[in-house]
């Protein structure tokens, strides 16, 4: 199954010249957890990601003003994505292999065009996707899950 069918669509995004106190404020609005910082030039292309936990470690652990920090400077640069063609288990390796929970997807134009999380792909083997669950018995364990 490609990755495409079963992402979530809509996905939660912030520029990277927002302030940090605005992402704060959408991901408390939004109860997403994780925004994709884009661009856009014209179509949103993802150049970074942004979880409550960046905020907590990278402002408020600091003692920094939410208010005076930009989203660019807390941001992860240059998130691991996937691509809406890229088979469901493909991304559950590259999940294992770079440590993450969430991968934004994107089209052949490197265009934002929804989010992979583990538990999409989790669904998809309870619905009965057999070579998923098989790949993820293989590779996974639940010390190896780090949620972002």
């Amino acid at each position: 199954m490609e990755v495409g069918t079963i992402c979530q669509r809509p996905v939660f995004t912030i520029g990277p010249f927002e302030r940090a106190s605005r992402a704060a404020q959408l991901l408390g609005d939004s109860q997403a957890g994780y925004l994709v910082v884009v661009e856009f030039d014209p179509y949103a292309r993802p150049v970074g990601v942004l979880s409550e936990r960046d905020i907590v470690a990278r402002v408020i652990a600091r003692g920094m003003d939410p208010k005076a920090v930009f989203v660019r400077d807390i941001m992860t640069a240059n998130p691991v994505m996937a691509r809406e063609s890229d088979f469901v288990e493909a991304a559950l390796q590259k999940m294992r292999g770079f440590g993450v929970s969430r991968l934004p997807v994107v089209n052949d134009y490197r265009e934002l065009v929804g989010i992979l999380t583990l538990e999409d792909a989790s669904s998809v083997c309870a619905d009965g996707g057999s070579q998923v669950r098989d790949a993820a018995e293989d590779e996974w364990h639940v010390e190896d899950v780090i949620p972002v």
